[in-house]
Order: C-alpha cells, then sequence, then structure tokens
C-alpha cells in the first residue's frame, strides 16, 4: 500500500482517469475522483482525457466533448488536495485522434484548446519546454498557454 520509491527500481502508480472500473457503475473505483483521493498519494502522473463511464475516449476538453464527458477539473484539483499527496503531480493531457484525414487535422487545435480549458485552473505552469520552441495560440487567446511538441504531432499518424 505504499510507492516503491526506495526500490532499486522504483515503481510509482499512473493514474489514468479513463481507465477506471467502468464495469461496476456506482462502485468508488468507477469514480474517477475517489479514485484520485484513494491512490494520488502513490502517483506523480494522471493522465487526464475528457470521458465518460462509457470508456477511455480519449477526447479533448472543447465544449462538444465536455458536454458528453464527466471530467471537471475543479473536481480533479479537489481531489488531488484531499488525495493526501505531497509530491509534484503531472497532469498530462492524453488526447487521442484516429491517424487519418479528417481527425488529424484536428489534433493540433483540440491540444490548444484543451491547454486553453484546463489553464483556468491551473495558472502555475512552467511553460518552458525542453520539447520545441513551436509556440501555439491557445483558444483564449493565450499565446503562451501551450507548446506542441512536434513528435507528438507525427507520433500520432503512425
Amino acid at each position: 500500500s505504499t510507492a516503491r520509491i526506495d526500490a532499486a527500481l522504483p515503481m510509482m502508480v499512473c493514474l489514468d482517469l479513463g481507465h477506471r472500473n467502468q464495469s461496476l457503475s456506482g462502485a468508488p473505483e468507477a469514480d474517477p475522483y475517489e479514485w484520485i483521493r484513494e491512490y494520488g498519494r502513490f502517483s506523480p502522473l494522471i493522465h487526464i482525457q475528457q470521458c465518460n463511464s462509457s470508456g477511455s475516449h480519449h477526447w479533448p476538453f472543447t465544449p462538444e466533448y465536455n458536454a458528453k464527458g464527466d471530467i471537471e477539473p475543479e473536481k480533479v484539483l479537489k481531489a488531488i488536495a484531499e488525495s493526501g499527496a505531497e509530491h509534484e503531480m503531472l497532469l498530462a493531457l492524453e488526447i487521442r485522434h484516429r491517424a487519418y484525414y479528417p481527425d488529424e487535422d484536428n489534433l493540433e487545435d483540440n491540444i490548444r484548446r484543451s491547454v486553453g480549458y484546463w489553464r483556468q485552473w491551473v495558472t502555475d505552469l512552467d511553460l518552458e519546454s525542453d520539447f520545441g520552441e513551436d509556440l501555439v495560440q491557445s483558444a483564449s487567446g493565450d499565446a503562451d498557454a501551450a507548446r506542441v511538441v512536434e513528435g507528438n504531432r507525427h507520433a500520432t499518424q503512425g
């Protein structure tokens, strides 16, 4: 029940909000926020995607998908605080598109819009990235809201 940080090969949990137990509706492990409260103290990383109890959809955080999904930034951050985590927590967008037309053309815009959406709640961002200098305008017009990683753009096409 504790993370093995001191092990020869440190092992920690990566929580993925889309991989919660979706077969037991109403069970604590089906609630993404309860899951974070229970296991957040063991995890330095949470994959965030817009999804719902019907599947791990990897949807972006856009008005269309926010209406279908059940992941709310305020609740995610509150659950992290309630988890007892005393370490830095990385929230990694896990947005996936099919690797062919027309979906692939929406990837960058959906990343921008998702970052702009989360930026409302996560304001202490270090935007200096080791991943490249392609500065992207967010959906909200914030010039520094996101950096697009060139490799990630092409990784979705393969």
